[in-house]
């Protein structure tokens, strides 16, 4: 159907551990548009078989009076036809539509339109014949109602001038289905849309798409919880099926904005997202109590930022790749240094890729001694 859920989750992810940053995955919900999926000529299968129309029923031979009318049958404004109206003197009455196949059986009113109860047939013109049995008023869809395509859709519900208004089931052939309520042709006010694969949006519609107050749960368990506009998730909870969530906005396509996330394995970010949906500028708290708040660039510590390790030494400085690279490193539980103030570098005896004092630099000592000059690698050169 035209402008569906192409996909209803899309993972990507973060790298975000101590040393070497680990993946999670992200939920984003894309653009939905269903708003003219009630558009009843968007409906229609591609050439698909008529369905052998009823036999009209025949002419009264008693005709006390015949009048032509011409009527407008409001399915998406897409059929106009005319026919004559016959009434016998016994109170029989016909219509014999100019359309070929075109077929009514029910009730007029004086001026012979369609009123009350009756059924309306129609073969395919347009690639799909439908049906609809129900309630008329002035010659149009009005009340209650069935509405079926060849192709196997079926809408019942109300109607009000022609159009699906108020409480109704809109069921597809492929096992989709909408059950809420219209509003002019389009799903408006309270409603559950679920598709054959298990997906479910529970909550508020305006003009065909996800507006208001929401849930949206995936075939997997993933859950999204809170406002949506014009189709897309805008503010709120998503719990994903891993036991990580996220609690904040999205940006106009979507994706994750500014907010928190709480991952399965104890680590929690606060902060801003790039367009990549990758950490840029916030708090990442580690669940071995380590800290680092700062800026973030492909998926790593880069830029400015302060770094607490768990033992309460504070670094302050550069990152680049991940890696202290320039700044002040505090000790606040080390028996011989104050501080160090200089250039870092990667240790090559490190397993894990940690840092050490590397290039110029000024190392203060508790004693009041101070070195200061090139270092190598945690060793004072000169």
């Amino acid at each position: 159907m035209a402008n569906s859920i192409t996909s209803f989750f899309q993972r990507i992810t973060h790298r975000t551990s101590d040393r070497e940053t680990e993946r999670d995955p992200i939920v984003r919900i894309p653009l939905l548009s269903i708003g003219h999926e009630v558009s009843y000529a968007a409906l229609a299968s591609s050439s698909p078989q008529p369905v052998a129309p009823s036999p009209l029923p025949p002419t009264p031979t008693s005709v006390r009076n015949v009048r032509h009318a011409k009527i407008k049958i409001e399915v998406n404004n897409v059929l106009t036809g005319e026919y004559t109206w016959v009434r016998s003197a016994n109170g029989q009455e016909v219509a014999r539509f100019k359309n070929p196949g075109v077929c009514y059986a029910g009730e007029f009113n004086s001026d012979g339109q369609f009123q009350g109860f009756g059924s309306l047939q129609v073969p395919s013109r347009s690639g799909q014949a439908w049906k609809y049995t129900g309630e008329f008023e002035n010659g149009k869809f009005h009340v209650q109602g069935i509405f079926a395509w060849e192709s196997g859709d079926r809408y019942e519900g109300s109607f009000e001038n022609g159009q699906f208004h108020g409480p109704g089931i809109f069921a597809w052939k492929s096992g989709d289905r909408y059950e809420g309520s219209f509003e002019k042709g389009q799903f408006h006010g309270q409603g559950i849309f679920t598709r054959k694969n298990g997906d479910r949006y529970e909550g508020s519609f305006e003009k065909g798409q996800f507006h208001g107050q929401g849930m949206f749960t995936d075939k997997n368990g993933s859950k999204a919880e809170g406002r949506f506009e014009n189709g897309q998730f805008k503010n709120g909870r998503m719990n994903y099926a891993n036991g990580t969530t996220y609690e904040g906005s999205f940006d106009e396509k979507g994706q994750i904005q500014n907010g928190k996330m709480n991952y399965a394995n104890g680590r929690t970010y606060e902060g801003s997202f790039d367009e990549k949906e990758q950490f840029q500028n916030g708090k990442m708290n580690y669940a071995n109590g380590i800290t680092y708040e700062g800026s973030f660039e492909n998926k790593q510590r880069h830029g400015q930022g302060t770094f607490t390790f768990a033992n309460g030494d504070v670094f302050i400085g550069r990152f680049v790749d991940d890696k202290r690279r320039n700044g002040m490193m505090t000790f606040n539980k080390n028996d011989v240094w104050i501080s160090y103030t200089g250039e870092f570098g990667v240790d090559p005896q490190s397993v894990d890729g940690s840092t050490t004092f590397h290039g110029q630099g000024t190392l203060t000592f508790k004693d009041g001694r101070i070195q200061e000059g090139k270092f190598e690698y945690g060793t004072f050169i000169d």
